[in-house]
């Protein structure tokens, strides 16, 4: 299993009101070589800021992009299966925030249950994560179906525990 954890920048969108971004330490090239020092954590590899003081400067850049509003800093806590027999383990059996994590050619993608006027991803029964105000599977009941349709429409998909945990 994959464990993530560190901080990261939340953000609203101003004309989006159920989109949420996640911002953590910034990993492409074109990214770093700007000198911003963050990055989505839908483009980055899901890799969040390794400690609290490169989450509030990142914040503190963030707070200038005008399409951007509520920024909070947040601590992150993920585990990742990285196969659907690690998704049979009990401690995500036993969890109430899950996320699919599907392995699209871009990289990995957070998928969350369908959510009413967010658009569907691969399949009817999944929303990207952070267009719909990251709303997670609150059991491995409701997110058994949409794992094993996800995997199967698109080649790979595991599951993710999911915690965020407001810092400031």
């Amino acid at each position: 299993m994959r464990r993530i954890r560190g901080f990261v920048c939340s953000s609203k969108v101003k004309n989006s009101p159920m989109a949420t971004f996640l911002f953590g330490q910034a990993v492409s090239p074109m990214i770093v070589e700007l000198g911003s020092g963050y990055e989505s954590l839908e483009t980055n590899g899901l890799v969040p800021f390794k400690n609290l003081n490169q989450a509030k400067t990142a914040r503190m850049r963030l707070q200038r992009r005008k399409s951007l509003n509520s920024l909070h800093v947040e601590k992150l806590s993920m585990m990742i299966a990285e196969d659907q027999v690690e998704c049979e383990d009990r401690r995500f059996q036993r969890s109430n925030s899950l996320v699919i994590v599907a392995g699209f050619k871009f990289g990995p993608g957070l998928l969350g249950p369908a959510v009413g006027g967010v658009c569907r991803t691969c399949n009817e029964l999944c929303s990207p994560f952070f267009s719909s105000g990251l709303t997670v599977f609150e059991s491995y009941g409701l997110a058994n179906w949409p794992l094993l349709e996800t995997a199967r429409l698109v080649g790979r998909a595991t599951l993710a525990t999911f915690k965020l945990e407001r810092v400031e």
